[in-house]
């Protein structure tokens, strides 16, 4: 049975916009990407760097990712993440990244972001693909256009971190009786500083909603 829970958390202005970003034509395909230091954004190599930055040097601009349907995730089988961006110094932004696979555990992220400062998330879709995204130990996040539709885990999870925004998204999680809060759409703990909704982002005509 599905489970709809609205997580309500201190200090949230909560009126999330609907979600729904597609992009048209073709996206190129990458293998999972692992970032774990600022030279791994433009370093190509197999366990990690990913050669995929299209805009940006890390410094006075953020890198850019974009645009990449990720064919398989980081672990053996089906397990793991698809983006797993770590321990970073330079300001980043993932756009337009989306799962072409299913099945992983619930607990396992389509993008992770792990001790890292200053970095957008927009314009992420999936679909059945464990839990969306993760944001660990991180601060100054900003999260617009999440279509995370019915994740066998949390569609968004944050977790010890501060100053993240969301806004415009749709995260839905249908994961009754796996574990603790694993169904529920939006689950923060340990954090501070959060805004759902209500930024500049959302639309100026309609009140913004969360779906979960």
């Amino acid at each position: 049975m599905y489970r709809l829970l609205l997580v309500m958390v201190s200090l949230l202005a909560l009126a999330v916009g609907g979600a729904g970003a597609s992009r048209g034509g073709d996206v190129p395909q990458h293998d999972a990407i692992t970032i774990t230091s600022n030279a791994d954004f433009t370093t190509p190599g197999s366990s990690s760097g990913c050669k995929c930055v299209t805009a940006g040097d890390g410094k006075t601009t953020p890198y850019v990712v974009v645009p990449w349907a990720i064919t398989s995730p980081s672990g053996p089988g089906l397990t793991g993440w698809a983006v797993e961006v770590a321990g970073v110094s330079a300001p980043f932004t993932l756009t337009w990244i989306s799962a072409g696979y299913q099945g992983v555990p619930a607990s396992d992220p389509l993008i992770e972001l792990d001790h890292v400062n200053n970095a957008t998330v927009s314009n992420v879709s999936a679909n059945n693909d464990g839990r969306g995204v993760e944001i660990d130990n991180s601060s100054h996040i900003a999260l617009d256009n999440l279509n995370l539709n019915k994740m066998t885990g949390n569609a968004l999870r944050i977790d010890s971190s501060s100053y993240v925004t969301l806004s415009n998204s749709k995260l839905k999680a249908t994961a009754d009786g796996v574990g603790p809060h694993d169904a529920d759409g939006l689950y923060a703990v340990g954090s501070n500083h959060l805004k759902i909704g209500g930024v500049d982002a959302c639309p100026k005509s309609r009140a913004c909603n969360t779906f979960d």
